[in-house]
């Protein structure tokens, strides 16, 4: 069997790696954010895992909750 030793040969042997190994989810780069520089899955995880820090957060920084928990200048 040939090795494809290429760029995106490496990077699908990592994505491979990570999803079965590390029990990873390989995801389609359009669920990325540009903006706020982060995967969408961030605040779907964040919302029923981290009730209580989030309420935290909302709580000290109010409405500037996004712009302090994602660093949007």
């Amino acid at each position: 069997m040939k090795t494809d030793t290429t760029e995106k040969g490496l990077e699908a042997h990592i994505t491979q790696h990570l999803c079965l190994v590390n029990d990873f989810e390989e995801r389609h780069f359009s669920n990325y954010n540009r903006v706020d520089c982060v995967d969408d899955c961030f605040s779907i995880f964040c919302n029923p895992h981290r009730k209580k820090e989030v309420l935290k957060l909302k709580t000290i920084h109010g409405s500037n909750f996004r712009s302090k928990v994602f660093c949007i200048a």
